[in-house]
């Protein structure tokens, strides 16, 4: 049986219960798993991915901003995707208290090469806490792409707490 990728060998090489052997191994999975299975490739380190970094496997996006009282807008980019299909999982917080600023502007946003941006999460008039799950697929063609962070503008008075954890799941 031949694979598109090595995902399945990976996995089998990882796995102690595996048979291993230098020309051949056997990975026995069973029916009742699934009918399709996603494998993505390993993930080696949850510490944080720099933000010039372009990973070419699995990793987390984790980052945090908070601030009390006055500071100014930011925007904090993170890693680049490399193209190819990943998976996003995991979850955004933003939450906000003070004055009528009630943290306008705060979102995670993917933008391409050419400067556009899509909000993935994103906050107008919160004051209190929202907590938005993140699960979907994307499958980039053009290398470019990145994350980005943004804070808007806070005033005395203001705290704000930004913070995104997100498995990213290189799938080819």
């Amino acid at each position: 049986m031949r694979f598109a990728t090595d995902r399945l060998t990976q996995l089998a090489r990882s796995l102690p219960t595996a048979e291993h052997s230098k020309q051949d191994s056997q990975l026995e999975v069973l029916r009742t798993i699934a009918p399709v299975i996603e494998l993505p490739s390993l993930l080696r380190s949850a510490a944080p991915t720099p933000f010039a970094a372009v990973p070419s496997e699995s990793f987390v996006y984790d980052t945090t901003y908070t601030i009390a009282g006055a500071g100014a807008a930011i925007n904090a980019d993170g890693p680049t995707l490399s193209p190819g299909l990943w998976h996003l999982q995991g979850h955004v917080r933003i939450q906000f208290a003070g004055t009528n600023n009630v943290a306008n502007l705060s979102a995670y946003a993917l933008r391409d090469a050419q400067g556009n941006q899509w909000n993935f999460a994103s906050a107008v008039s919160i004051a209190g806490v929202l907590i938005v799950p993140i699960d979907f697929y994307l499958s980039i063609a053009d290398p470019g792409w990145f994350f980005r962070q943004a804070a808007p503008i806070t005033i005395a008075g203001d705290v704000l707490a930004l913070h995104a954890s997100i498995l990213v799941a290189r799938l080819t």
